[in-house]
This record gives C-alpha cells, structure tokens and sequence, in this order.
C-alpha cells in the first residue's frame, strides 16, 4: 500500500503548500524590494520551516510547514517643525512643508518670545 504513494517531498510536502507559500513569500520580497519606502541595501530573507514530531514507535510524524518573510522595514523619515506659544502658554509645533509659509500661526508667539517681566 505504502508502495502507491509518492514519497514525501518538497514538491508534494502539505499537498504543494511549500511551493505555492515560498512563491507568495518570494513576490512579497519583490514588492518589498521595489518599494521606495524601504532601504535599498536591506538583506531581505524568506525562511521555510517544517517541523516534525514522530510518535514512539517512530512509525508515523505529525509534520507543519511555514513560511516566514523577513522584509526591510519602511526606511524612516524625519522633517521640521517651527516651535512656540499658544495664547494659553502651552507649547506648540506646526511642520514645517517645503514651499509652504515657515511662519507660526498669528496667535502663536515664537518660543524665544519672552513678556517684560521674564
């Protein structure tokens, strides 16, 4: 009986599971690869894991497969902010946009503002 089965492979492992994850797993790092918003330079890794548990007798396994991605995380981006003081005394910051007025709102005094008494 066992004769008229195909042996366990990575082709047939979980019905195909592993070869149609792995190609999932592959066009995710593509896109991550392409996307702008991510290092360039970034190692991308794509890991396949099969776990297997015999029973004692060592004549059958419970066996699960996974496909793990490891893709560059989105690059950081940093901009400016203009800082001050609201009517209230609280802080405030507006970002600052590039061909945008740099300058705080009117009732926003700049935090190097000080009243005659200070």
């Amino acid at each position: 009986m066992l004769e008229e089965r195909e042996k366990l492979s990575l082709t047939n492992i979980v019905g195909g599971a592993a070869i149609e994850r792995f190609n999932l797993a592959l066009q995710e790092i593509f896109d991550n690869i392409m996307d702008v918003n991510t290092d360039a330079d970034a190692k991308r890794e794509i890991v396949l894991k099969v776990a297997m548990k015999p029973n004692k007798d060592r004549d059958m396994i419970v066996y699960g497969l996974q496909v793990i991605t490891k893709p560059a995380p989105l690059s950081a981006v940093t901009s400016h902010a203009v800082m001050g003081r609201g009517i209230n005394g609280e802080g405030e910051a507006y970002e600052v946009i590039p061909h945008q007025q740099k300058e705080l709102p009117v009732n926003v005094k700049p935090i190097k503002w000080r009243e005659n008494n200070a």
